[in-house]
């Protein structure tokens, strides 16, 4: 028969009728059609001409049967599948089905009981796919060993533990996530961990997940843990301290010990091997069931150590192992029997005898020899520093006595050595014991301030003449007349009081002229007799300014040398009037300063001139140690006079700026400065002033438009100046004045 496709396209008519196109046999081989394919009433399309089948059903995973709970991803593979499809296990319809492809869907499987379930896919236009046997469902495994800890062991010891779950067999075990403790393996197909635990620094948990698996390759997790426990060991003494002499037992105790020998070692923190029984430091003992002992005994020797402390270590397989605790500290009480030396008291007035008892057991007769042991002593605070002492039957005694002098020191401090013969080539004897610290209570009390006061040596202008005169100054400010002056006769010099109760007059020059400066120094007594000419020490110089410093001491300071130059040069001068040689000066070189005590203790120096006049200052520590300017306040000028008041505060007054002043500035117990006070009395220069009266100053003479004075202005004891008084002697100017004499 001809092709259809030839004869339609010959023209050939369609059929008139209901025709057969072939016969059953006689059929077309194939039939190509661009369109639908209508037979009767139903239309074939390219959609639906073909029939639904499922050729593959795929489980999660490598499943091989799926979860009677339900709720799995199912895959089905095949041909013919329609966008929304129906899926029914058994009787019971997917609630979720998703249409990838014509040849795949998907669907979340219902909960079934275990079995063989045939499976059907219907298409939207009818068509329908069975499949048989269709979907399995089968049980997973179950869990019969409960989650969480399978149990502790001990490190490094052998062990089995047995994990179970139920399911299709047969069911295989392997570790899903985390490990298990080195040492440890799973037996995949009984659930047997087994192995020896390692060893551990601490108590520790591992975590870890096993999965089940059956026949049908489904899972089950169940997470689990392990805790190894470490080897813990003790070692501690019966008693926290032990007489030398005594055995001291050490008990040892820990978890997971295994039995067998151990091992100590002495820890020697302030003994040696010699402290211990036959000086053994070290040995072995026995530990069963966690429990050991062994003891320990200090020897008992005739040394006198005082307390001695130990620890004892615990180690394994010998005495240099490992070491795996150590005791506590023990103090070995000291019971030797030793030469004592003891004072009857722990301190001792200056002036008093303090009785020092010797013990020395064994001895029956003997003459040893005790020595003082400077800690802030010197020889000079005691009567005698050493001497003998005889023993009789095992006991002596000797006393001690510190000098009873009026300085003022504060406590101090010494021991007493005993020796057992006198000095030599070689120094004293071997010492034998030692005593206690001792304190000596200083006894002495703060020097009273100066009481009077003495102004002396200056320039009168009326005679033209330099000055060695003096005038005392009573404790209640008046001024005596002129006593005959002893030494050179000089101008522009300075003045201060030292050792609590004297004073001394320094430096200075014979004429009108630095060139004839002087270094030569006065002392006065403390009934005010001034001393012939001391050949002075350190530059030679005038204009400079003096002041009292830590309570018995003096110091010189600034002024202006032989050559025309300003120093800040100083001289300390000791609480036995010797001056000493120059110190490198400190703060602005400068003439025609002041300077006073001040804070019962310390010293300031005030104002003068360099190039023009200055209002700095400096202060003076207790010890003579001058520091840098403080900027001053007030007004800057020189040739002013300075004093204490009040007991601890001082006063600067008078001076040239520009002209003559009378202004004052007080100056705190802390060395502060305060502004200008209006000053009372006649305005002038170049005088002096002292303190007097125990809290009280006085500024006397001086001259004003180059005219001496003999006035004087009292400062009370709140650093009040008073108005002029006419006072007794010689006018003049360029003096000095200090206090003196504390009665």
């Amino acid at each position: 028969m001809a092709n259809y496709n030839s004869l339609k396209n010959a023209g050939i008519a369609k059929p008139t009728g209901n025709i057969s196109l072939g016969s059953d046999s006689s059929r077309y081989t194939d039939i190509f059609l661009s369109g639908n394919v209508n037979i009767g009433s139903t239309s074939l399309t390219s959609t639906n001409a073909v029939a639904p089948r499922v050729t593959v059903i795929t489980y999660p995973g490598n499943d091989t049967a799926a979860n009677p709970a339900g709720g799995q991803t199912i895959i089905l593979n095949g041909s013919g599948f329609q966008s929304g499809a129906t899926v029914l296990v058994s009787g019971t319809i997917v609630d979720v089905v998703s249409f990838v492809s014509n040849i795949q869907l998907t669907f979340v499987s219902p909960a079934m009981d275990a079995g063989s379930y045939v499976l059907y896919v219907i298409n939207p236009d009818g068509g329908t796919a069975t499949s048989i046997p269709g979907i399995q469902y089968s049980g997973v495994p179950t869990w019969t060993t409960t989650a969480g800890s399978l149990g502790s062991s001990m490190e490094s010891s052998a062990v089995t533990y047995t994990i179970t779950a139920t399911g299709d067999a047969p069911v295989t075990y392997s570790v899903f996530s985390g490990s298990l403790p080195a040492g440890l393996s799973l037996n995949s197909s009984t659930g047997v961990i087994s192995g020896t635990t390692p060893a551990v620094e601490s108590d520790t948990t591992y975590n870890f997940t096993i999965r089940a698996t059956d026949a049908q390759n489904q899972d089950t997790d169940r997470a689990f843990s392990l805790t190894i426990l470490a080897v813990t060991y003790t070692i501690t003494p019966a008693s926290s301290s032990v007489n030398e002499g005594s055995t001291l037992t050490f008990n040892v105790g820990g978890t997971g010990i295994t039995n067998g020998t151990y091992y100590y070692t002495i820890n020697n923190t302030t003994t040696a091997a010699a402290d211990f029984s036959g000086s053994v430091t070290s040995g072995s003992f026995t530990i069963t069931s966690n429990v050991g002992s062994f003891t320990v005994t200090p020897t008992a020797d005739v040394t006198t150590e005082g307390a001695e402390t130990f620890t004892v270590s615990l180690r394994t397989g010998s005495v240099s192992g490992t070491i795996v605790a150590t005791s506590s500290t023990v103090t070995i009480n000291d019971t030797s029997t030793a030469p004592t030396i003891t004072p009857a008291s722990s301190s001792v007035n200056e002036g008093s005898a303090l009785t020092f008892n010797v013990y020395r057991p064994g001895i029956n007769y003997a003459v040893d020899y005790w020595v003082i042991n400077h800690i802030t002593t010197t020889d000079a605070d005691f009567s005698a520093s050493s001497g003998e002492v005889t023993i009789n039957s095992a006991y002596g005694s000797f006393t001690v006595t510190p000098t009873a002098d009026s300085l003022t020191e504060g406590p101090q401090t010494f021991t007493v050595s005993l020796r057992d013969g006198p000095p030599g080539v070689g120094g004293w004897g071997t010492v034998i014991a030692t005593s206690s610290t001792v304190t000596i209570n200083d006894t002495s009390t703060t020097p009273p301030p100066s009481q009077r006061a003495i102004f002396g040596y200056g320039y009168n202008d009326f005679g033209g003449v330099q000055s060695a005169v003096t005038n005392k100054v009573s404790n209640t400010g008046v001024v005596a007349t002129d006593t005959t002056g002893v030494g050179t006769a000089r101008r522009n010099l300075a003045a201060a009081g030292y050792g609590t109760d004297k004073a001394i007059f320094g430096y200075g020059s014979t004429l009108f002229t630095p060139e004839l400066s002087v270094s030569v120094t006065n002392l006065v007594s403390n009934t005010g007799v001034v001393a012939s000419d001391t050949t002075g020490v350190g530059t030679a110089r005038w204009v400079l300014a003096a002041a009292g410093y830590g309570t018995d001491k003096a110091i010189f300071g600034y002024g202006t040398t032989v050559s025309y130059s300003n120093t800040a040069l100083t001289n300390l001068v000791s609480n036995t009037g010797v001056v000493a040689t120059d110190t490198a000066g400190v703060g602005t070189a400068r003439s025609g300063p002041a300077a006073a005590g001040y804070g019962t203790d310390k010293a300031i120096f005030g104002y003068g001139s360099s190039s023009s006049s200055l209002s700095i200052t400096n202060l003076v520590s207790n010890a003579g140690v001058v520091a840098n300017d403080t900027a001053g306040v007030g007004t800057a000028r020189s040739a002013l006079a300075a004093a204490g008041y009040g007991g601890d505060k001082a006063i600067f007054g008078y001076g040239y700026s520009t002209a003559h002043t009378t202004l004052t500035n007080k100056v705190s117990n802390t060395g502060v400065v305060a502004t200008d006070t209006t000053g009372v009395g006649t305005a002038r220069s170049n005088l002096a002033a002292a303190g007097y009266g125990g809290d009280k100053a006085i500024f006397g003479y001086g001259a004003n438009n180059n005219s001496s004075q003999t006035i004087s202005n009292l400062v009370s004891n709140t650093g009040v100046v008073a108005t002029d008084t006419s006072i007794a002697g010689t006018s003049r100017t360029a003096l000095a004045a200090a206090g003196y004499s504390t009665t």
